[in-house]
């Protein structure tokens, strides 16, 4: 299998180390005084057990900083995404390695035949799917699309069959809140690896759980999450907190925010099955004041993508950065959307992710447009 991978071997670095140090200590700030909300007894009990300050009445966890690096200590500095085809499709996520993905979860794509937006179908997330398994640029299939066509009781189903039979590459499943459905997602990714030990050895899949801003952990997809972490499958953390609107209006505080989000979760994940990958997201855009929308092409959007690599990396943990958002619905209008998607992409890859995303969408990531893989694939 022809894959290309980038290994920087120089780096930007957007922060010195003083300005880490302040964004790590505002974080330390929230999760010691201010806490995470977490509705489940269960956890909180976790919480408390690990020596977590827990209000059950409240609902609220506090954790002081020894504790946080207790957690990162046990988290791996490294770990291998598998795909369908053994040791030529393993990717090791922490090596300075920049990976690419598509990304997700649309829920409307351009027609191929029509050239006008519709709703995406199971269909779509299968010639999806092949795609990003013939571009050589792209290592990992986000399922790019929404199943719209199918019921919400199995759409998760449908949408990861339609992903692993159309490509050997690594799947991420970023779009399961069904504990039940998480536990034949599994199953499907044992059947596809042949033993439960090969699964472990070569994981096909992955999951992405993602906190609410602000500073929210939301019961069902830490559930989810946690029947991946048992079958011995790796985890992505990923909080989306908007600048103005659900975090604070400077750039520092919406990263401090968002830090503390992920941070606290990897507490949980590593308090129950300690050694489990994780991946560090933080994906951030700007509040439109005067409509409430995102705002993705702003000029505070390298930033907002860029800063969280460094700090992930202070952290020692593996981390997926955003390039290419686009507020624009049609992607090839224009020589000047080209020039901008370059420079974003040039800066990500220069910061060091482990992976950067976000091949094929576009209009703030609901509308998948499938000449701009190509194009994307291009500027790669």
């Amino acid at each position: 299998m022809k894959r290309l991978k980038i290994k920087a071997e120089n780096r930007i670095n957007l922060l010195n180390k003083h300005e880490i140090e302040k964004l790590h200590q505002a974080s330390m700030r929230i999760l010691s005084e201010a806490g995470i909300y977490l509705p489940s007894e269960h956890y909180l009990k976790v919480f408390a057990e690990a020596g977590a300050i827990v209000d059950f009445e409240k609902k609220n966890v506090k954790i002081s900083e020894d504790l946080l690096w207790e957690c990162l200590r046990k988290t791996p500095k490294t770990y291998i995404k598998g795909g369908r085809g053994g040791d030529e499709y393993d990717l090791v996520f922490g090596d300075g390695t920049t990976y690419t993905s598509t990304s997700g979860c649309a829920s409307r794509i351009v027609d191929l035949n029509t050239g006008k937006p519709r709703d995406a179908t199971k269909k779509d997330v299968g010639d999806m799917a092949k795609l990003a398994d013939y571009f050589e640029s792209n290592n990992i299939y986000w399922t790019i699309l929404s199943a719209a066509d199918k019921p919400s009781q199995t759409i998760n189903l449908h949408e990861a069959e339609a992903a692993l039979r159309n490509t050997a590459k690594h799947v991420e499943i970023i779009n399961c809140a069904d504990p039940k459905q998480a536990k034949y997602i599994v199953e499907m990714a044992k059947a596809i690896s042949g033993t439960e030990e090969n699964m472990k050895k070569h994981p096909p899949v992955s999951y992405l759980v993602c906190p609410i801003s602000p500073l929210v952990q939301k019961t069902d997809a830490i559930d989810c999450a946690m029947i991946f972490a048992q079958a011995g499958l790796p985890l992505g953390i990923a909080t989306m907190p908007l600048v103005g609107g659900t975090a604070p209006s400077s750039l520092s505080g919406c990263i401090a925010l968002g830090n503390a989000e992920i941070l606290s979760l990897n507490c949980l994940i590593q308090f129950m099955y300690p050694g489990t990958g994780v991946y560090y997201a933080l994906f951030s855009t700007s509040m439109n004041p005067y409509t409430g929308s995102c705002l993705s092409s702003t000029p505070n959007q390298p930033l907002l993508n860029n800063c969280p690599t460094q700090l992930a990396h202070y952290y020692g943990l593996p981390s997926v950065s955003g390039f290419s958002g686009v507020d624009e619905k049609i992607p090839l209008n224009s020589l000047e959307m080209g020039h901008d998607l370059s420079i974003d992409a040039l800066l990500s890859y220069f910061t060091g992710p482990d992976m950067i995303l976000n091949f094929g969408l576009t209009g703030d990531d609901t509308l998948c447009y499938p000449e701009r893989l190509v194009m994307d694939d291009y500027i790669y």
